[in-house]
């Protein structure tokens, strides 16, 4: 997959953003990043802190799939962050479902939006927010969230991230839905098991 990225200093929200780009036609492999985000959401409609500092990435797929298979994407998306932090010598979790756990801490979160049609998926946008470089979060998220810096003492650099990231969803999105056992190994093993009942000990 071909990636075409649109860089922006600041957005509501990048997967809004990218929606809009999708619902013109866009093609597979566009990807929104922003310094910013003034309204990031993650699941259920909850807010998701976006200051700079943070690599918020939204990734759009036009895969082959029935409309049922888009809420797995959010799994293989949580598999790509893991490699990709493990590329960068960094070793988190997935909290079931959507949030990337560094020693206890939310380092991630990801939300992935779809639309079909007639039966059919017409695009899905994968949205990631991880948390890079902030050096200090409000009162009421410093005891919950983290950043990279905070927790390793590196300045990993926001660019250096997101290409290790978009590779992984490059590769996500060359493999989706064709390779699921590998994506979803990934996920069992990494994923903590008090909130992933399922997980096989």
């Amino acid at each position: 997959m071909k990636t075409r990225l649109i860089s922006l200093e600041s957005t509501i929200s990048t997967n809004d953003h990218l929606k809009a780009l999708a619902r013109e036609g866009a093609e597979a492999g566009t990807c929104v990043t922003a310094k910013r985000q003034e309204c990031g959401r993650g699941r259920l409609g909850r807010s998701f802190y976006s200051p700079e500092g943070g690599l918020y990435i939204s990734y759009l797929l036009r895969p082959r799939c029935e409309p049922e298979k888009i809420p797995e994407i959010t799994k293989w998306a949580a598999s790509a962050v893991i490699n990709c932090l493990d590329a960068l010598g960094v070793r988190a979790d997935i909290k079931y479902v959507n949030d990337i756990l560094l020693n206890g801490k939310k380092l991630a979160g990801i939300l992935t939006e779809g639309s079909s049609s007639d039966g059919k998926t017409d695009f899905a946008v994968i949205g990631i927010g991880l948390n890079v470089d902030q050096r200090a979060f409000p009162d009421e998220l410093k005891d919950i969230a983290t950043s990279l810096y905070l927790e390793t003492g590196n300045t990993f650099g926001i660019d250096i991230v997101a290409s290790c990231l978009i590779s992984e969803l490059e590769k996500l999105a060359d493999s989706f839905p064709e390779k699921e056992e590998e994506y979803m190994e990934i996920y069992r093993r990494r994923c903590i098991y008090e909130s992933y009942p399922d997980r096989q000990l």
